[in-house]
């Protein structure tokens, strides 16, 4: 219900931000931009014995991806009417094209007699994020823009573990140490709920220069993972998450239409305390705690932006 809420909630938004520029004047800017770039993210998530998360080991099984490196594409626009009011929206997609995953289970608490650990590739796969806000622009001069703002946003990382490699095993309840065949499982993480943030520009001649910041509160978090070497799927779900996002930009126009923007932004999101529920070829086998989740991101793009 809370899900179908946000949704609703930034369906709404959405078509505000798309409606009421031409609705509340005739005369307002326009800027659409397409840009491309490189990003760097991380995810890691980790669960306990039981519902509670107080029977040991506090943390039974840890995973987690680093280095994921993304090709990305974004696509951004943003409008303001003569009376300053201001809607921006942003959509963006990656490949993954290269990522390690350590998968780890302990046998104690605080990751203590870890008794098995692989280390596998992360190679394929995806990320997008979308988000959209209203503001008002207030312009103190001519060069300058302070732009107050909400807005809701969802992110999304699907990951993969590939190319296992077992590097610590008994040989009893996992193989002992090396490579092991067959391995392709995934993972799907999606967070999403509201944020408030500020946009401030500056504009000296031809020279542009941009930064942001957003605070998200009261984010849900959904996990979804399917492990293919055992018929076992797993659901993650946990709330009042909260995240940070900064951003900059210089940019310079080749004309009155046209501006070359170089861009870079840097995330952080983490959520506490939620449930994990498993099945195991179809059927469940019991829920868990799920303790932690967190995932960090920097990015750099270089873009073209049209003015209209």
């Amino acid at each position: 219900m809370r899900t179908i809420r946000i949704r609703s909630l930034a369906a709404g938004m959405l078509a505000a931000a798309l409606a009421w520029p031409a609705a509340a004047s005739a005369e307002f800017l326009t800027g659409v931009e397409v840009a491309a770039g490189y990003r760097n993210d991380s995810l890691n998530w980790d669960i306990s014995t039981d519902p509670s998360g107080l029977s040991a080991p506090n943390v039974l099984s840890e995973l987690s991806w680093k280095n994921l490196n993304i090709l990305e594409m974004q696509a951004r626009v943003h409008a303001e009417n003569d009376y300053g009011f201001y809607a921006k929206a942003e959509l963006s997609y990656g490949w993954i094209v290269h990522g390690r995953n350590q998968d780890s289970d302990y046998d104690g608490n605080n990751r203590t007699q870890e008794f098995s650990r692989s280390n596998n590739s992360s190679n394929g796969s995806y990320v997008w994020d979308g988000s959209f806000g209203l503001g008002y622009a207030l312009h103190p001069n001519e060069d300058w823009s302070i732009i107050p703002l909400v807005g809701a946003a969802m992110d999304t990382q699907k990951v993969v573990m590939k190319d296992g490699y077992q590097t610590i095993g008994d040989g009893v309840r996992v193989p002992l140490p090396g490579p092991f065949a067959g391995l392709n499982s995934s993972y799907k993480a999606d967070w999403w709920g509201p944020w408030g943030g500020l946009d401030v520009q500056y504009t000296a001649g031809r020279l542009q220069l941009g930064a942001s910041g957003e605070y998200h509160w009261d984010v849900a978090y959904s996990g979804t993972g399917d492990w293919n070497l055992r018929p076992k799927t797993l659901s993650d779900k946990a709330w009042h998450g909260r995240g940070y996002v900064a951003g900059g930009s210089i940019g310079w126009a080749l004309d009155e239409n046209w501006t070359l923007r170089a861009a870079g932004r840097w995330r952080d999101f983490t959520v506490d305390r939620g449930t994990e529920n498993q099945w195991l070829a179809g059927a469940p086998i019991g829920d868990l705690s799920f303790n932690h989740a967190h995932w960090s991101s920097t990015s750099g793009s270089l873009g073209l932006e049209y003015r209209f």
